[in-house]
């Protein structure tokens, strides 16, 4: 009987790239699927039931900097940020209430007063 060189194990590597694979996976869509997965808790069930543009307020746990602020006027109309972690943005419609609540860096959506 002959006996064969053990053959080198190919899960190995593959194993490897599959991990990699996840973890790049994880770093880019992991955010954005937190986002949507939480935005049931960030909007005020008021603007849930929205039917047309509203002037809200959306509250961060940090200092709006000039990026937030661009981001954030994507959704409504800047409309002013009184102090740190308020941000009022104006009619904002619907659609664009779902959108934003599902940013992953907002903490709440409130209807402005």
């Amino acid at each position: 009987m002959r006996l064969r060189p053990p053959r080198p194990d190919a899960r190995g590597p593959l194993l490897s790239l599959a991990a990699g694979a996840l973890i790049v996976a994880a770093l880019i869509w992991g955010p954005s699927a937190y986002g949507v997965v939480t935005a049931g808790g960030r909007i005020d069930p008021e603007l849930r039931a929205a039917t047309g543009p509203r002037d809200v307020t959306v509250r961060l746990t940090f200092r709006a900097e000039v990026f937030h602020v661009r981001e954030l006027s994507r959704y409504g109309i800047f409309a002013g940020s009184p102090s740190d972690g308020v941000v009022h943005l104006a009619r904002v419609p619907p659609p664009n209430l779902t959108a934003l609540a599902q940013v992953y860096w907002v903490d709440a959506i409130e209807p402005r007063g």
